[in-house]
């Protein structure tokens, strides 16, 4: 199972996708991960420290998601501790699913998830 962990130091789970500084990929099978990389959000224009708002207007939010859904194209899953709905619906039309945890461990978060054993958090997706 492909997975992708929202990050902010490579470790931990990030707060919120889109200001996120990273993703951990991961593939896991039988509850072992067989391998994981990380990579730089490079596909929001509001990654960590390239979110001005002041210059933002929350109803406004219209930029495309096409970058990042496209990035995390391989991935099963994506797994945050926050995500926008329009992100959550963008995800969903790739056929990926996306998963709102508390767990704090990325590398706990991937494999609980893989052995259906995440706590998943439902309708914790932020608003924006």
């Amino acid at each position: 199972m492909k997975i992708a962990i929202s990050t902010d130091d490579f470790v931990t789970v990030s707060g919120h996708v889109g200001r996120c500084a990273g993703f951990m990929i991961y593939d896991v099978e039988a509850g072992e991960i067989k391998s994981k990389s990380e990579i730089e959000n490079n596909f929001t224009h509001h990654g960590k420290g390239n979110h001005d708002h002041s210059q933002h207007n929350h109803s406004e939010h219209n930029h495309s998601h096409d970058s990042l859904t496209d990035a995390l194209k391989e991935m099963d899953v994506l797994i945050s501790k926050g995500m926008g709905k329009r992100l959550v619906d963008d995800f969903a039309s790739k056929n990926i699913k996306t998963v709102i945890t508390d767990e704090n461990v990325a590398d706990t978060a991937a494999i609980l998830f893989e052995k259906g054993e995440l706590n998943i958090l439902e309708n914790a997706h932020c608003r924006h």
